[in-house]
């Protein structure tokens, strides 16, 4: 393969991957009234990183048993 064609062919594997409507889902501006619009909207859109975290750790599902009479949830 010649130079120009694995140019060409790394090119247009990476505009396969550039969307424009994620680059603006990703990079939203707004005023801060445009913002409480969008929370009012849907609420997990003011969730922060911690909280994320938590929802993709318990979308794999708990356990929950007792050790010496404590109830322990399990991750």
């Amino acid at each position: 393969m010649n130079e120009q064609t694995e140019a060409t062919n790394i090119l247009s594997t990476l505009a396969h991957f550039n969307n424009p409507r994620d680059y603006q889902e990703l990079h939203w501006e707004g005023s801060f009234e445009d913002y409480l619009k969008l929370v009012r909207e849907s609420p997990r859109v003011s969730r922060n990183a911690f909280q994320r975290m938590y929802d993709m750790i318990l979308s794999h599902g708990t356990e929950e048993y007792s050790e010496h009479k404590k109830k322990i949830i399990r991750y």
